[in-house]
């Protein structure tokens, strides 16, 4: 039997198993997008409280399966993905996800939905923490430049890079995409308004930073980030780098 094949069945019955709630597709398949003729499909079944063991034992897969099944409950759809959570990384999972089966009368699929985004009591915190973890990073990065250790330069600028897409996406509300949907994400929607923050752009420039992190290319980078974040509401947490500052921005050197 083919993956797809395999997959039809499933869907088949799923529908008609009083104990199978719903089902999700998500991934690539879902997306429509990276598929190729080997690409998995990869499905939520969410199952009745009571049914839940027995199903979990006869239908969870180990990853790497043309068909990668994984189940929860109701319950467990609710949390899974949230801030804080173990499984919060994740959360993209929900970004392209497609409701195939839904039994209780739209409720799945209402769950979905709100995971498209992250929550809204939520975001800016999440924004503020990674915006922290990114100026850290940088600095960091910059001051290993300056001893000449090139290695930890290049794994401080790679820790930035990712803190800053994690702020900058959820400085706009969004879940920060796993990385080969990130052009997507950007030419569907930059993250702000100027050339600088649009696709081709920002990716040059953070490509430039991941491959050769000179203390150049972040400083000009982290001088349109503060600008952003302040135009934001949370330029706090830049205030609090006081002497170290001028380093960052590339005005002059700090102690």
């Amino acid at each position: 039997m083919t993956p797809e094949a395999r997959f039809d069945e499933l869907l088949e019955t799923a529908r008609a198993d009083e104990s199978v709630l719903g089902l999700i597709l998500y991934g690539s398949r879902a997306a429509s997008m990276f598929v190729r003729d080997d690409s998995d499909w990869d499905v939520w079944l969410i199952i009745r409280v009571g049914a839940f063991a027995e199903y979990e034992e006869r239908y969870d897969s180990e990853h790497g399966e043309p068909v990668e099944i994984g189940t929860d409950t109701v319950a467990g759809l609710r949390t899974h993905g949230e801030p804080g959570t173990s499984h919060a990384w994740n959360r993209y999972a929900f970004r392209h996800a497609k409701v195939l089966v839904d039994k209780l009368d739209g409720e799945i699929t209402a769950i979905v939905e709100t995971k498209r985004v992250l929550p809204a009591d939520a975001a800016p915190a999440i924004a503020t923490d990674a915006l922290d973890g990114y100026v850290n990073s940088t600095y960091r990065s910059l001051k290993a430049h300056r001893l000449g250790e090139v290695i930890g330069a290049h794994m401080d600028a790679a820790d930035a890079a990712s803190h800053l897409l994690d702020a900058l996406f959820a400085m706009r509300g969004r879940v920060r995409p796993w990385s080969k949907y990130l052009r997507w994400e950007l030419e569907s929607e930059p993250l702000a308004a100027g050339a600088v923050w649009q696709a081709d752009a920002f990716l040059e420039r953070l490509e430039n930073v991941l491959r050769e992190p000179s203390p150049t290319a972040q400083q000009q980078l982290f001088r349109d980030v503060e600008e952003l974040a302040r135009s934001n509401g949370q330029g706090a947490i830049f205030d609090t780098w006081g002497t170290s500052l001028p380093l960052l921005r590339g005005t002059e050197e700090a102690n």
